[in-house]
């Protein structure tokens, strides 16, 4: 298995926005439903933001001894008002259970996304600054995705 010349963060994000999930951050004007890469800004209200994770090492594959490797990835919904975030988490769950061999490039290199394995529920994280009246929902999952030749 080849490596991966992009993050797994980077190629759900841009999986994401091709199926229409979530916003190009880097469009103008901004969409809704931006969908960042390991940072947050602090605007939007209403934002996604993908963070690699841990992930899961799978089965030794006999006879060349290789395994495989499930990337882990962390999905945060984040807005100001409450019911919001928490249908956009809900939705974004579906899409993710849903995923099957989608297909996507990044810098001219091709990428199947497989599979999204939820490896739970949403769950909420609360205010996101004491102070912020924004909520945030987490959602964890590990991947299968393979660069294409």
């Amino acid at each position: 298995m080849s490596p991966l010349d992009h993050s797994p963060a980077h190629i759900l994000q841009a999986v994401l926005i091709r199926l229409g999930g979530a916003g190009d951050p880097n469009a103008s004007p901004l969409p809704d439903w931006p969908c960042y890469v390991d940072s947050e800004p602090s605007s939007p209200d209403d934002c996604l933001t993908v963070y690699n994770t841990q992930g899961r090492k799978g089965a030794r594959l006999q006879p060349t001894g290789q395994s495989h490797v499930y990337p882990g990835i962390q999905l945060r919904v984040r807005s100001l008002m409450p019911k919001t975030a928490y249908d956009k988490i809900n939705a974004l769950a579906v899409a993710l259970d849903e995923l099957y061999d989608e297909a996507v490039t990044i810098d001219s290199t091709d990428y199947l996304l497989g599979s999204a394995n939820r490896v739970g529920d949403p769950i909420r994280v609360g205010p996101t600054l004491p102070e912020s009246k924004r909520v945030a929902y987490t959602l964890n999952a590990l991947l299968v995705v393979t660069k294409r030749p």
